[in-house]
Protein backbone atom coordinates (compact mmCIF):
# COMPACT_ATOMS: atom_id res chain seq x y z
CA UNK A 1 0.00 0.00 0.00
CA UNK A 2 1.70 3.06 -0.55
CA UNK A 3 2.33 5.97 1.60
CA UNK A 4 -0.34 8.65 1.49
CA UNK A 5 1.34 12.47 1.96
CA UNK A 6 0.51 14.11 5.04
CA UNK A 7 -1.70 16.93 4.07
CA UNK A 8 -0.03 20.10 4.55
CA UNK A 9 -0.94 22.45 7.07
CA UNK A 10 -3.33 25.92 6.52
CA UNK A 11 -0.24 28.46 7.73
CA UNK A 12 2.03 26.09 5.58
CA UNK A 13 -0.04 26.94 2.99
CA UNK A 14 0.10 30.32 2.80
CA UNK A 15 2.95 32.97 2.95
CA UNK A 16 2.78 36.78 4.02
CA UNK A 17 4.56 39.73 2.79
CA UNK A 18 5.10 43.24 3.09
CA UNK A 19 5.84 45.33 0.38
CA UNK A 20 6.83 48.94 0.15
CA UNK A 21 7.20 51.60 -2.99
CA UNK A 22 8.17 54.61 -2.78
CA UNK A 23 9.78 56.98 -5.40
CA UNK A 24 13.24 58.25 -2.90
CA UNK A 25 13.15 55.84 -0.07
CA UNK A 26 16.80 54.05 0.58
CA UNK A 27 15.80 50.26 1.04
CA UNK A 28 18.40 50.61 3.98
CA UNK A 29 16.52 53.52 5.73
CA UNK A 30 13.49 50.70 5.31
CA UNK A 31 15.51 48.55 6.78
CA UNK A 32 16.58 50.11 9.72
CA UNK A 33 13.06 51.28 10.62
CA UNK A 34 11.32 48.22 10.21
CA UNK A 35 13.95 46.34 11.81
CA UNK A 36 13.68 43.58 9.26
CA UNK A 37 15.88 42.77 6.51
CA UNK A 38 14.62 41.91 3.22
CA UNK A 39 14.09 39.06 1.02
CA UNK A 40 14.60 41.18 -1.79
CA UNK A 41 15.05 45.88 -2.53
CA UNK A 42 16.07 48.00 -5.24
CA UNK A 43 16.94 51.34 -4.88
CA UNK A 44 15.42 54.34 -6.82
CA UNK A 45 17.60 55.48 -9.70
CA UNK A 46 20.41 54.49 -11.77
CA UNK A 47 21.56 50.93 -10.58
CA UNK A 48 24.48 48.67 -11.72
CA UNK A 49 23.95 44.53 -11.09
CA UNK A 50 27.05 42.83 -9.98
CA UNK A 51 27.16 41.56 -14.00
CA UNK A 52 27.58 45.20 -14.81
CA UNK A 53 24.39 46.19 -15.95
CA UNK A 54 22.95 49.25 -15.83
CA UNK A 55 19.34 49.57 -15.05
CA UNK A 56 17.31 53.13 -14.41
CA UNK A 57 14.50 52.09 -11.52
CA UNK A 58 11.58 54.64 -10.76
CA UNK A 59 10.95 53.95 -7.32
CA UNK A 60 12.64 51.56 -4.77
CA UNK A 61 11.23 48.33 -3.71
CA UNK A 62 11.39 46.57 -0.55
CA UNK A 63 9.71 43.02 0.11
CA UNK A 64 10.47 41.21 3.16
CA UNK A 65 8.53 37.60 4.38
CA UNK A 66 6.93 37.79 7.51
CA UNK A 67 6.89 34.70 9.36
CA UNK A 68 3.80 32.96 9.91
CA UNK A 69 2.03 32.84 13.48
CA UNK A 70 3.65 29.64 14.13
CA UNK A 71 7.28 31.08 14.05
CA UNK A 72 9.04 33.58 16.51
CA UNK A 73 8.06 36.20 17.46
CA UNK A 74 4.40 34.85 18.08
CA UNK A 75 3.85 31.88 18.91
CA UNK A 76 0.38 30.04 18.51
CA UNK A 77 -2.43 31.18 18.14
CA UNK A 78 -5.19 31.74 21.36
CA UNK A 79 -7.73 28.62 21.85
CA UNK A 80 -11.02 29.42 20.26
CA UNK A 81 -13.17 30.06 23.48
CA UNK A 82 -14.69 33.04 23.78
CA UNK A 83 -12.62 33.99 27.07
CA UNK A 84 -9.44 33.37 25.32
CA UNK A 85 -10.05 35.36 22.42
CA UNK A 86 -11.78 38.38 24.44
CA UNK A 87 -8.23 38.71 25.94
CA UNK A 88 -6.50 38.53 22.87
CA UNK A 89 -8.39 40.61 20.82
CA UNK A 90 -10.01 43.48 23.31
CA UNK A 91 -10.15 45.60 19.96
CA UNK A 92 -12.54 43.51 18.67
CA UNK A 93 -16.51 43.51 18.56
CA UNK A 94 -18.13 40.76 20.10
CA UNK A 95 -19.24 39.89 16.97
CA UNK A 96 -15.80 39.86 15.18
CA UNK A 97 -14.69 37.82 17.95
CA UNK A 98 -17.76 34.63 17.34
CA UNK A 99 -16.64 34.90 13.64
CA UNK A 100 -13.12 34.54 14.34
CA UNK A 101 -14.28 32.04 16.22
CA UNK A 102 -16.18 29.95 13.40
CA UNK A 103 -14.14 31.04 10.69
CA UNK A 104 -10.50 32.04 11.37
CA UNK A 105 -7.88 30.26 9.69
CA UNK A 106 -3.75 30.45 10.87
CA UNK A 107 -3.09 33.34 8.52
CA UNK A 108 -6.09 35.45 9.79
CA UNK A 109 -3.88 35.14 13.43
CA UNK A 110 -0.73 36.36 11.50
CA UNK A 111 -2.63 38.96 9.38
CA UNK A 112 -3.83 40.06 13.02
CA UNK A 113 -0.63 39.90 15.16
CA UNK A 114 1.46 41.71 12.16
CA UNK A 115 -0.65 44.70 12.11
CA UNK A 116 -0.48 44.98 16.10
CA UNK A 117 3.92 44.50 15.50
CA UNK A 118 3.39 47.25 12.14
CA UNK A 119 1.21 49.46 14.65
CA UNK A 120 4.53 51.13 15.86
CA UNK A 121 5.71 52.11 12.62
CA UNK A 122 2.07 53.65 12.55
CA UNK A 123 4.11 57.55 11.46
CA UNK A 124 6.99 55.90 8.98
CA UNK A 125 3.71 54.02 7.30
CA UNK A 126 1.73 57.14 7.03
CA UNK A 127 5.10 59.18 5.79
CA UNK A 128 5.45 56.57 3.25
CA UNK A 129 2.14 57.27 2.11
CA UNK A 130 1.99 60.67 1.99
CA UNK A 131 5.08 61.06 -0.14
CA UNK A 132 3.66 59.05 -3.27
CA UNK A 133 4.72 55.21 -1.93
CA UNK A 134 2.45 52.58 -1.09
CA UNK A 135 2.74 49.67 1.67
CA UNK A 136 1.42 46.78 1.12
CA UNK A 137 0.60 43.45 2.99
CA UNK A 138 1.01 40.38 0.10
CA UNK A 139 -1.20 37.23 1.53
CA UNK A 140 -0.21 33.98 -1.19
CA UNK A 141 -2.81 31.13 -0.38
CA UNK A 142 -1.47 27.84 -1.98
CA UNK A 143 -5.55 27.23 -2.02
CA UNK A 144 -6.90 29.55 -4.40
CA UNK A 145 -10.10 27.96 -4.64
CA UNK A 146 -11.17 28.27 -0.70
CA UNK A 147 -12.48 31.57 -0.22
CA UNK A 148 -11.03 33.81 2.17
CA UNK A 149 -13.21 36.35 4.57
CA UNK A 150 -11.60 39.11 5.71
CA UNK A 151 -13.20 40.08 8.85
CA UNK A 152 -14.52 43.68 9.66
CA UNK A 153 -11.65 44.21 12.08
CA UNK A 154 -9.10 43.82 10.07
CA UNK A 155 -9.90 45.73 7.15
CA UNK A 156 -10.48 48.59 9.54
CA UNK A 157 -7.09 47.91 11.11
CA UNK A 158 -5.25 47.85 7.70
CA UNK A 159 -7.42 51.19 6.74
CA UNK A 160 -6.01 53.01 9.90
CA UNK A 161 -2.71 51.66 9.59
CA UNK A 162 -2.66 52.85 5.65
CA UNK A 163 -2.04 49.55 4.76
CA UNK A 164 -3.64 47.59 1.12
CA UNK A 165 -4.00 44.27 1.36
CA UNK A 166 -3.18 41.47 -1.85
CA UNK A 167 -4.33 38.08 -1.87
CA UNK A 168 -2.54 35.81 -4.43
Amino acid sequence: MPDKAPKSHPIEQTQLFLRIKHPTLDPKEITAVLGMQPEHSVTAGDNVSSAGVRRLFNETYWLAALPSWSQPPFGKPPERSTGALSEFFPEFSAEDRKLLMRVANPYDFSLIAWLRRLDVHRAFIAHINQTDGSVTLLLTRRNKEAPYTLLPSIAKRLSELGLALEID
